[in-house]
């Protein structure tokens, strides 16, 4: 795409844009740089409320250029536009699945209604991981946008950018929680099976003692990620929450399918809607149908010692991977023997992972990266 800048006042916007976005990195490295694989659900559920607050603070830090403003007070988020204080306030669109609203909120009470009166002056979709597919900026009639298209981009690049982050950071994670044995099961299904678009949703799961977990890959992250974003706006979550919450919990014996599916030495097909499987939490059972679907399919491969081992895949794709693992079953069987005490080290990795707790932490993480994003660009 072409870029919207042009001449000499246009490039300096740009390298402000670019300045902004250096700063937002450095800020997110430095206040969420030690994240591992046991806070990961912290990151993904708490990035759209540090990337909300941080638009926010841009658009006052921009409001001249974006709304003629004047009398900027970035440290209570408001500015004049005509001798009219406007107060920046975002919020969630609860009327609209997957929506932010970005207002500007008139404070002066001499005005009536017909001057405070918001309207819509602006849609912007955005794209990636994250919990909002557009951004809305509601104005009141008093105020207009003077420069749509550095509002568009400006908006675009804090949550496209928040968002290549979060996910390289969650990639991260996952390789390092990963080791040789995962990938090679992995990679040998992808080998092995001719149609990619089956191993959708595909991953490998053991039972050791009274902890179900998967078995972790990037790639198959990467796909579950993919697959929870038709899911994520009716649940308000994103589809990296999702997806990572799927793929890391660890599940209780008790409510997991993989000792009966071994049990019966047989593919077992189960519906997440109201089946007795993956019922105890519902937050994970929401996650899991994102990713899955409401119909699973679990497929036995391994018992040694008190270690089990299965094949996870959406029941659509039963007939092309059942074939497969039939045929291939020994082997995988192989690869996963030869490694055990390697899964063994992936279960305790995921067993340190946290239930997010970012209702209570969010103002001193939001905090910590305001303090270090605003000493990024001093300096700038």
């Amino acid at each position: 795409m072409a870029s919207i800048f042009y001449g000499e006042e246009d490039l300096d916007l740009a390298i402000k844009i670019e300045r902004e976005k250096l700063a937002l990195l450095k800020s997110l490295n430095l206040t969420f740089g030690s994240f591992t694989i046991g806070s990961i659900a912290d990151l993904v559920e708490g990035i759209d409320l540090i990337l909300q607050d941080h638009l926010g603070r841009c658009v006052v830090r921009y409001a001249d250029q974006l709304f003629g403003a004047d009398q900027i007070d970035q440290e209570h988020r408001c500015f004049h536009v005509g001798e009219i204080r406007l107060q920046v306030h975002i919020t969630p669109n609860i009327r609209k699945d997957g929506c932010l609203l970005v207002c500007l909120i008139p404070r002066d009470l001499s005005l009536d209604q017909s001057q405070t009166r918001r309207r819509k002056a602006a849609e912007i979709k955005i794209e990636g991981p994250g919990r909002y597919s557009s951004i809305v900026y509601d104005l009141p009639k008093l105020c207009s946008i003077s420069n749509k298209d550095l509002l568009t981009t400006l908006t675009r690049n804090v949550f496209l950018v928040g968002h290549n982050w979060m996910n390289e950071k969650t990639m991260k994670c996952i390789r390092e929680a990963s080791d040789d044995t995962n990938r090679s099961l992995y990679e040998y299904m992808r080998t092995v099976v001719t149609d990619p678009r089956v191993m959708n949703g595909f991953v490998f799961s053991a039972l050791l003692g009274d902890k179900d977990f998967v078995v972790l890959d990037e790639s198959a992250t990467r796909a579950a990620i993919s697959l929870a974003v038709n899911s994520a706006w009716k649940l308000g979550r994103s589809p990296a929450d999702l997806a990572v919450q799927a793929m890391t919990q660890v599940i209780p014996r008790a409510d997991s399918v993989i000792v009966d599916a071994v049990k019966s030495e047989r593919a077992i097909d189960f519906d997440l809607t109201r089946d007795k499987y993956y019922q105890a939490d519902t937050s994970f059972t929401d996650a899991m149908r994102a990713v899955w679907g409401s119909s699973m399919s679990c497929y036995p491969l391994m018992r040694e010692g008190k270690m089990l081992l299965v094949a996870f895949f959406r029941t659509e794709f039963k007939a092309e991977l059942e074939p497969i693992l039939i045929v291939h079953g020994s082997h995988l069987e192989e690869l996963a023997k030869e490694k055990i005490g390697y899964m063994k080290k992936t279960l305790q990795a995921l067993a340190h992972i946290r239930h997010s707790n970012w209702p209570q932490t969010v103002g001193e993480f939001s905090g910590a990266f305001a303090a270090s994003y605003i000493k990024m660009m001093e300096h700038h």
